[in-house]
């Protein structure tokens, strides 16, 4: 037998294996949720742009740029072409894409198709090299903790190692018991206390996690918020300025704009206190001017992100070419916050145009693919004058790569 039969056989025995440990698991059908034509058209754009790129030499750039469509493919609930997309990928994130497929579906109850994308990601992590099987199998962990599957998470706990186990926290704040959360912190505070960057991260994200979920005790929120500025100096700047937005998100989606607003403006302070590369601090204005719009300050935000826009204009010849259109999809993604549809696909457009610019179609292929995701995230319908031209600009990409 061949080694690609054998594999393919092994695969197919553990999945088998699986599907009937729990007959009495429900059906789960992977299905794609109802959107509209131009979503899914963007994400087969994005995954056919992507999916260009020479194997050879280019696995790595590539498989990671499908493995993004595939993520934006389960925010958008479209298992199934999830599923479709994830077939596709080459390498070891084909076993990560299966494993976060699991974890999507899990909440719905264990299920033969839960089982089998967890039995097909274990047969890759089994296959993988160096940290990658232990990337994969903290994916699995997460998906059995969603089915409340406690004995087989710590199993893998024990397989993938403290790093990748910390990761574990924010699933265990979303699930666990909120009793338990005063016993939690005690773990959660020795691991900010040995400084060293990972385990202080995943347990500064556990905290945001738990911030979130207990946002309506006034009291655990402002201790968890003290907790987290006590501690977040262990990680880099760019991080406590994500963990910034993450708190404000909590605040705006428990209705507290004042707490929101007191939170941006923490975050709009660490733009002037610290060095930013150009296409950093300008990314980090549009995300900061999205929200303080959602929160209520309408006229700053504005005012915010066109500043931003004319420095982008002043500027944009020392910004590196593949990160210009980045920059512009974080400024389409603010204005469609901030409902400015208009302006929004003009800046699309640019988006398109800078992506180009390099010579070269590997960083014109994912720049163009994650302006296609931009675009769903957003919900934009190009209309038939701009779906023409995103056609030619996917037909153009070939060598040089």
């Amino acid at each position: 037998m061949s080694f690609f039969l054998l594999a393919a056989w092994t695969i197919l025995s553990v999945s088998l294996q699986a599907a009937t440990a729990a007959p009495a698991a429900a059906a789960t059908r992977l299905v794609d949720a109802a959107a509209s034509d131009s979503n899914r058209r963007l994400l087969e754009l994005a995954f056919s742009a992507v999916t260009a790129i020479p194997a050879d030499p280019h696995q790595a750039d590539r498989s990671k740029a499908q493995m993004e469509v595939v993520e934006e493919c389960l925010a958008e609930g479209q298992l199934a072409t999830a599923a479709r997309f994830a077939d596709r990928i080459d390498d070891w994130r084909r076993g990560l894409a299966y494993a976060r497929l699991a974890e999507a579906i899990a909440p719905e109850g264990d299920s033969p198709e839960v089982r089998r994308y967890l039995a097909l990601a274990a047969v890759t992590a089994s296959n993988a090299e160096d940290w990658r099987p232990a990337r994969i199998r903290m994916v699995i962990a997460r998906a059995n903790a969603r089915l409340g599957a406690e004995d087989e998470v710590a199993r893998l706990e024990a397989l993938i190692g403290p790093e990748e186990a910390g990761k574990l926290g924010t699933v265990r704040a979303e699930l666990g018991d909120a009793s338990r959360f005063d016993a939690v912190r005690a773990d959660l505070d020795a691991a900010i206390a040995t400084r060293q960057m990972d385990p202080a991260r995943w347990a500064l994200e556990a905290y945001a996690a738990w911030h979130r979920r207990l946002y309506a005790d006034a009291e655990r929120r402002s201790s968890i918020e003290a907790s987290i500025r006590g501690g977040w100096n262990a990680v880099p700047i760019p991080i406590q300025f994500d963990l910034i937005l993450e708190l404000a998100d909590a605040a705006l989606a428990a209705g507290d704009p004042e707490g929101a607003r007191r939170l941006l403006a923490d975050a709009a302070a660490y733009l002037t206190a610290h060095q930013w590369i150009i296409e950093e601090r300008l990314r980090m204005s549009a995300e900061i001017a999205s929200r303080r719009f959602g929160a209520g300050e309408a006229d700053l935000a504005r005012a915010m992100l066109a500043e931003a826009f004319a420095d982008f204009r002043r500027d944009r010849l020392t910004i590196v070419d593949i990160e210009r259109a980045s920059v512009l999809r974080a400024f389409a993604e603010a204005q469609a916050a901030m409902g400015d549809r208009v302006a929004l696909a003009a800046t699309y457009g640019e988006a398109l145009d800078e992506g180009f610019v390099n010579p070269n179609s590997r960083p014109r292929a994912t720049d163009f693919s994650a302006t296609c995701l931009s675009m769903t995230r957003t919900e934009f319908e190009p209309d038939a004058a701009m779906q023409e031209r995103m056609d030619a600009l996917r037909a153009r990409l070939g060598d040089p790569w």
